[in-house]
């Protein structure tokens, strides 16, 4: 086991990181594997805004040390973190390549790695992965050393990820204003409009009425913008109505739901169920019983109202 001499082993009883195990990686590996020349030079400790990172124990072991602590961003991980833009992705690669290896050398390819496969393959993979020219060029590319605040901004992830929020962006007339399916923001010289996808009748007669101030339309354009008006209208009472209906419809399935019929329970000691039990599964479902003066008059009836053939 020399090859992992330095190494720290630890488990968690959900296999996640706690707050407990930051701290004490922050106290056992950092600090010592870390700590100056000189005690009175501070340490720089950039990190991501996870909860076992901002716990009081955590930041005041940081700052009795001389450690000044970076938190990242929430969600910029991606175009800030290093090691997720030079490391990672060459340490899965190696770890791959080595597993693969082993998994042909021992002829079984749907074999689990165990513990030790797994450490031994890791111990090269990372030490393949984690040169100096890699951990050097995760610095630069997210632009914390050297500092260069255009890189993560002209980031191609960051890039590709803006056009699922909804901002407000300045275009000319004759170009986009033809697309609704963001807010789009019209400089008129005087004043600036922002047009976006009216969700509702009224916010329609409104952007028409703005639309109608500032472009001179033509008594075609107007009587088409108050027919689709109509239309919203009209689909909005249907809308309505079909909600009602819906509303009414839930009502009278709760109300049949809460008045079914219940299984009777049986005696497990009988072949039959016995009044008892019906009359107990009927109250229950809140039924109305019968009394048994009712039944009596009942059957006698029945016997009563019958027909004799002659």
């Amino acid at each position: 086991m020399r090859p992992y001499k330095e190494w720290y082993f630890t488990t968690t009883p959900k296999g996640w990181i706690d707050n407990e195990t930051a701290l004490k990686w922050l106290r056992k590996v950092f600090i010592p594997l870390t700590r100056p020349a000189r005690p009175s030079q501070k340490r720089l400790l950039i990190i991501d805004g996870h909860g076992s990172h901002i716990t009081v124990d955590y930041m005041w072991e940081a700052y009795s040390n001389n450690i000044h602590i970076i938190y990242l961003p929430a969600h910029t991980s991606h175009v800030l973190q290093p090691l997720d833009l030079s490391c990672f992705s060459a340490l899965k690669r190696a770890y791959r390549t080595r597993l693969e290896r082993l998994l042909a050398d021992a002829y079984c390819d749907s074999s689990v790695a165990g513990k030790r496969a797994f450490l031994e393959c890791y111990r090269l993979a990372r030490s393949e992965a984690f040169t100096e020219s890699n951990i050097k060029a995760g610095w630069m590319a997210t632009g914390l050393w050297p500092i260069n605040m255009a890189k993560p901004l002209r980031s191609k992830l960051l890039l590709r990820n803006s056009n699922q929020t909804t901002t407000l962006k300045l275009t000319s007339r004759d170009s986009d204003i033809h697309t609704f399916q963001k807010p789009i923001l019209e400089d008129f010289g005087d004043k600036q409009v922002v047009w976006s996808t009216p969700r509702k009748s009224t916010e329609y007669r409104e952007q028409a009425r703005q639309f109608g101030q500032l472009v001179k339309a033509m008594p075609t354009d107007k009587l088409f913008l108050r027919k689709v008006g109509k239309a919203l209208d009209e689909k909005d009472f249907e809308l309505a109505l079909c909600k009602r209906r819906i509303e009414s419809l839930e009502a009278e399935l709760d109300r049949l739901q809460r008045t079914k019929r219940r299984r009777v329970e049986p005696d497990p000691n009988t072949q039959f169920a016995n009044i008892e039990s019906i009359r107990a599964a009927q109250r229950a479902v809140g039924r109305n019983l019968v009394k048994d003066s009712d039944l009596e008059e009942e059957e006698s009836s029945d016997v009563e109202s019958c027909i004799q053939v002659l």
